[in-house]
């Protein structure tokens, strides 16, 4: 299985669009599926939370962000 298509990779993809911005899920969504059109709406998910629950990431106001120890 390539990197990218487990969670660890897919994670690292998101965090790498994600950079210095703050994005709504959905811009979120969008520009991940611009990047590789067979992520899923569930692949992200699974993602965020996982990046959530490593304190990554934080979602704030409809946004998501990187924290300062992302």
């Amino acid at each position: 299985m390539p990197l990218s298509r487990t969670l660890v990779g897919a994670s690292a993809k998101i965090l790498e669009i994600l950079g210095d911005q703050q994005l709504t899920i959905g811009q979120l969504y969008l520009a991940a599926r611009e990047s590789d059109k067979t992520t899923s709406y569930d692949e992200l998910v699974a993602c965020l939370a996982f990046l959530y629950g490593a304190g990554i990431i934080d979602y704030t106001n409809a946004t998501v962000r990187r924290t300062d120890a992302g």
